[in-house]
């Protein structure tokens, strides 16, 4: 009885991972960043990352987080490609990533999730139903970002929350790709107001 419980919990946990696609993410960052860089030829940082997010799978709500949506499964690793994202825009910021450095950040992303909503009309969704092609249905996909960042030097602590978000339109059969490009997009968002906000600080 017992062999016969884990396997079919072994069953389930398959079918759960077939059924589940994962997206591939860019982890590349836009011009709009890289130009807007200050590099600091002499100052050093001790930079950490962390993720509070639970697991690789991504929440999709519909239109104004209004509810869970029940047909999309979808993974992906916000948490490493955005740590890879912001390992090479502060290498370029910075002189050095050390631990000996005295000025230090700490980066946390809090939280990730997308919406996924149709912008068709009624009519057309019910004519995509009658003829049963998906394809002439048009959906807005929304990624939206959320990190706490910290800063200490010289006993002095700062810390700030971030919020980024970003836009693709998309059909059904071109999805996975206006997903990825949302997330680069709001990730890049991310990066462009840590950039501005240590600008504005001196750091």
């Amino acid at each position: 009885m017992k062999n016969l419980k884990l396997l079919i919990v072994a069953v389930i946990a398959l079918m759960a991972a077939a059924c589940s696609q994962n997206i591939s993410i860019k982890p590349s960052i836009n011009d709009n960043v890289l130009m807007g860089i200050t590099t600091s030829s002499h100052r050093g940082l001790n930079f950490t990352y962390s993720s509070l997010l639970p697991d690789n799978k991504i929440p999709i709500y519909r239109q104004n987080k209004s509810a869970l949506t029940n047909n999309r499964n979808y993974t992906c690793d916000q948490s490493g490609t955005l740590q890879r994202m912001l390992n090479q825009y502060l290498s370029n910021k910075y002189h050095e990533l050390s631990t000996d450095a005295d000025l230090k950040m700490q980066v946390t992303l809090t939280d990730f999730y997308m919406e996924h909503y149709t912008t068709s009309s009624a009519g057309i969704q019910a004519i995509s139903i009658l003829v049963d092609d998906d394809s002439i249905v048009n959906y807005m996909v929304s990624a939206f970002v959320t990190v706490e960042v910290s800063l200490e030097q010289d006993g002095v602590k700062v810390q700030r929350s971030f919020s980024a978000s970003a836009d693709a339109s998309t059909d059904y059969d071109h999805e996975v790709a206006a997903f990825s490009d949302a997330i680069n997009q709001a990730n890049n968002r991310i990066l462009m107001l840590l950039n501005a906000f240590l600008t504005e600080n001196d750091f």
